[in-house]
């Protein structure tokens, strides 16, 4: 038996094909992120210019061990650095969805706002929890600046926010594209 696919011609022997398996079409998703009024954790002096947060995003997939019960984050993605910038706007990417969560729509995924640092001690601004489906339901109607579906970064308890709660806000995550291919 022949499987054929864009690139290529493979000969698999028939009694090893439990099920059609297709490598090279695995499902992806296309996401975009801005983040808008990002808290400023730089020091300096904001009014001249300097000292403003250079933003960077990871997001993490979830893992619950059953025997232990401890949680486990997983890093899928990290973007790239943005500097000098409170309403930073990242580059589309693609992600194949078992790799972002385990072809599981509703796995619960960690969207951490970083601020960059050259010494490599990043600084954790905040975060928020999300899974595919909500990208796709919170995706931006009306453009990039569209705050009507954003998702709330909450400073986390070893955040760099000083003086701020977990019920306050340090950012305000939007979705620009989130679509299934």
């Amino acid at each position: 038996m022949f499987a054929h696919t864009s690139q290529s011609s493979m000969y698999i022997p028939n009694d090893s094909v439990k099920s059609h398996v297709n490598t090279t079409h695995r499902r992806r998703m296309l996401l975009q992120f801005r983040a808008l009024n990002v808290k400023n954790i730089e020091g300096g002096t904001f009014a001249l210019g300097l000292g403003r947060s250079d933003p960077f995003l990871t997001v993490s997939k979830k893992y619950n061990n059953p025997e232990t019960g401890r949680i486990r984050w997983q890093r899928v993605y990290k973007s790239p650095v943005i500097m000098n910038h409170l309403n930073p706007l990242w580059e589309e990417f693609h992600i194949h969805l078992d790799d972002l969560c385990d072809d599981d729509m509703n796995r619960p995924l960690l969207i951490e706002l970083w601020d960059y640092q050259s010494s490599g001690n990043h600084r954790l601004i905040g975060t928020v929890e999300a899974s595919p489906n909500i990208f796709i339901a919170r995706r931006s109607r009306i453009g990039n600046a569209d705050r009507t579906q954003s998702l709330a970064f909450h400073p986390s308890d070893d955040s760099h926010t000083k003086g701020k709660t977990r019920y306050d806000v340090v950012g305000e995550l939007i979705v620009l594209q989130a679509k299934l291919f």
